[in-house]
């Protein structure tokens, strides 16, 4: 019988982050996917008796015997028999398991689906699949075990009994999740698989795959005060005044006529109305056509640069007075920045003490060489676009390197921490023997904040077999917190090399993943925000018609809830995560696309890649799609563009193709505007996409997460 075992959730570096980013942190269901095939998919998580096979043959087994004592056997004639059994039970460890057939070809007939899997020996089987239903060990509690073994014995008797192959093994466990689901046999036309199991039944039409995603709606779209739809009250939309006091943070200053302030009703970039700030007073008027959209707040230099920025959704006020105005609205402004700006601090700063690391040198992963920092302790790179993401690393003399993803538009910190500070953190919390090969691997580093204040009793969780580390008030770690203390300080030691994934556990509620990498040697230092409320309006459209909405299941990446959204709804959700992702299901007629989405934008668009359509690009661009790599598809507005993709190892090429506003092929080595473009094969794991626009001096950078059993999907 089959042993799901409890084990660490990442096997190698390589995982990229299967169990937060790549499946539910628990999954109890096998939902249908797309997986660049044609017919329905269905994937077996981790809950399945597939899964759990997969996953327990990754271990060797010995081969135990099963003696059973004497059975007499009453023969004909009244004659008695007694028989004496011993059953070898053989192990079959499956090394990897695929379910595969070749691609259709539109000129020839479909060909059977095959059944592979690479083996060591074997399983533990379920004795019960050579056998007839009656007589089955395992299944049929309601006969005494003796008379279980009776008729096992006599059904030996019967016949030849052998050890399952493997192959058998791979097809009587997709034929079991499969009839479980009410989808029949498998008839396979295309599957590929990298952590799950995978099998195709081409006979199912998008239909019904419609109904069985209806079916398991409690699985599959759920929403609760973290993760729902919140559309305008019609009865609210009417004209308002707003006033009401905006205030300087973080350092911001009016420093007389260079600066200029401005308050204005803006939604997806655009300026609907514009309203009046008394400087010296610090307050502001504005009359709005309707609560929706976005209040903003910016400090500017005369020649348009934004200096600070405050913005609140105007969805949030939600009980509105019988007149037309309301008067204690408060925005504060933040420092904010053009490109990106880094400031290196030493990790012996706590608090509101900061102290700079001078002598530090920061570079950009892949696009700027190391620099130094300015006397204060900042680098800025004014080329990256004000919507990008981005991987930083800083050095300096006896310190430990640090790893950052960070974001423009607001100014990054990162911590560089001494060498000796990194020593004491291992020396206290592992045992002599665990020290020296924990000094040459990674070490997770960061802090938990809410509102500008670190967040105590809140709980960090990372998937693999890793125990955070708190620090008590003192800055000391202490074993025996389960949370963070009043400086909101954890730490992970011994870790992989590789892309982890860490989220945020406050109470009951949990918020989506914060996805960066990890190197040997190195520091991640990750700050995370909490943020209880944002609103953005999502528009899920089909990726060549921006006019066809799509409704279609949509989760935050590494939570398990999940919400079913329609073209233009206003959806509130917590992040704590920045960028974080969010997974896109419409059924069998797209993939399933992921979106990085950095901040909280007033709309995020998530164009659906349709299947068939990206079959026949492959197809027609002779492209063999690897089953461990993944693929990016991008949408570019504006501008002609190149395209950059980190990963590759020497030698390595990008198999990119362009595509024009139509979805059509264009022969080209650089894209055109209103087009995009799709990289096939991209390297596995998390990668920075760099898209650098022809009439532009800024490059827009976006941190991607590469996976075989999703798309990416990027928009600028």
């Amino acid at each position: 019988m089959f042993t799901r075992r409890n084990k660490a959730y990442f096997y190698s570096a390589s995982a990229v982050a299967c169990a937060i980013l790549f499946l539910p942190w628990q999954t109890h269901h096998s939902d249908f996917r797309g997986t660049f095939s044609q017919g329905v998919s269905v994937s077996a998580h981790k809950s399945s008796p597939a899964y759990a096979a997969f996953e327990d043959s990754r271990e060797d087994y010995a081969q135990p015997k099963l003696e059973f004592p004497p059975v007499t056997k009453t023969l004909a004639f009244g004659e008695t028999l007694k028989v004496e059994t011993t059953v070898v039970v053989h192990e079959v460890a499956l090394r990897g398991m695929t379910v595969r057939a070749p691609a259709v070809q539109l000129d020839r007939e479909p060909t059977e689906a095959e059944y592979f899997a690479m083996a060591g020996h074997t399983t533990r089987m379920e004795l019960k699949s050579e056998m007839p239903d009656d007589s089955s060990i395992i299944d049929n509690p309601n006969l005494p075990y003796a008379e279980r073994r009776r008729r096992l014995v006599e059904q030996l008797q019967q016949q030849d009994w052998a050890p399952p192959t493997p192959s058998s093994v791979a097809q009587a466990l997709v034929q079991k999740t499969l009839q479980s689901l009410g989808a029949g046999t498998t008839d396979a036309r295309s599957v590929r698989s990298r952590n799950q199991l995978l099998a195709s039944n081409a006979d199912r039409s998008p239909s019904d795959d419609a109904n069985l995603l209806a079916d398991n709606s409690d699985q599959r779209s759920f929403s609760s005060a973290m993760f729902s739809v919140r559309n305008p009250v019609p009865a609210n939309m009417r004209p308002l005044w707003l006033s009401g006091q905006v205030e300087m943070t973080g350092g911001l200053a009016f420093t007389g006529p260079q600066n200029q302030m401005v308050i204005k009703r803006v939604f997806d970039g655009k300026t609907l109305e514009v309203g009046h700030i008394w400087v010296t007073e610090g307050k502001f008027e504005i009359r709005v056509n309707q609560p929706t959209g976005f209040l903003v707040a910016e400090l500017r230099t005369s020649d348009g640069r934004v200096l600070g920025r405050g913005e609140m959704s105007l969805l949030d006020l939600t009980k509105l007075p019988k007149e037309d105005r309301i008067n204690d609205i408060r925005l504060a402004l933040r420092p904010t920045t053009d490109g990106v700006a880094i400031h290196a601090i030493s990790g012996y700063s706590h608090g509101s003490q900061k102290i700079s690391a001078v002598d530090a040198r920061i570079e950009i992963q892949a696009y700027s060489n190391s620099q130094k920092v300015n006397d204060e302790g900042i680098v800025t790179e004014p080329t990256l676009s004000r919507d990008s993401s981005f991987v930083a690393r800083a050095l300096a003399k006896d310190s430990w390197p640090s790893l950052i993803v960070g974001q423009a538009r607001d100014p990054q910190e990162v911590r560089l921490f001494a060498t000796s500070l990194v020593d004491a953190l291992i020396n206290l919390n592992l045992a002599a023997n665990d020290r020296k090969e924990a000094h040459q691997m990674a070490i997770i580093w960061g802090v938990l904040a809410q509102n500008g204040k670190p967040l105590e009793n809140a709980r960090v969780e990372m998937a693999g077999n890793y125990q955070p580390i708190y620090f008590n008030e003192m800055y000391l770690p202490d074993p025996k917190m389960t949370g963070t203390s009043k400086n909101g300080l954890f730490a992970f030691v011994r870790v992989r090399n590789g892309v982890q994934a860490l989220r945020v556990r406050v109470g009951e509620k949990l918020y989506p993943a914060q996805i960066f990498p990890t190197e040997d040697r190195h520091v991640s230092y990750v700050e995370l925000n909490v943020r209880d409320k944002a609103v953005s309006q999502f528009r899920v459209f089909d990726g060549l018609n921006m006019n066809k909405p799509v409704r279609a299941s949509l989760r935050l990446v590494g939570t398990e809830e999940s919400l079913t959204v329609s073209h233009g709804d206003f959806v509130e959700y917590a992040t704590a995560a920045n960028p974080f992702m969010i997974e896109a299901d419409a059924g069998m007629e797209y993939e399933v696309s992921r979106v990085t989405v950095t901040g909280s934008p007033h709309v995020v668009h998530i164009p659906l890649v349709a299947r068939e359509w990206l079959y026949k690009i492959a197809a027609a661009s002779s492209i063999n799609q690897e089953s461990t790599r993944g693929i990016i598809v991008g949408y570019m507005d504006d501008h002609d563009f190149e395209v950059e993709l980190t990963g590759y190892a020497p030698g390595q090429k990008m198999q990119i193709v362009y595509f024009n506003a139509q979805g059509e092929t264009i022969a080209s080595r650089a894209g055109v505007a209103g087009g995009g473009f799709i990289i096939f094969n991209a390297p596995q794991g998390l990668q920075t996409l760099y898209v650098h626009p022809a009439q532009s001096r800024e490059t827009f950078s976006q941190v991607v997460v590469a996976e075989p059993q999703f798309v990416q999907v990027v928009t600028h």
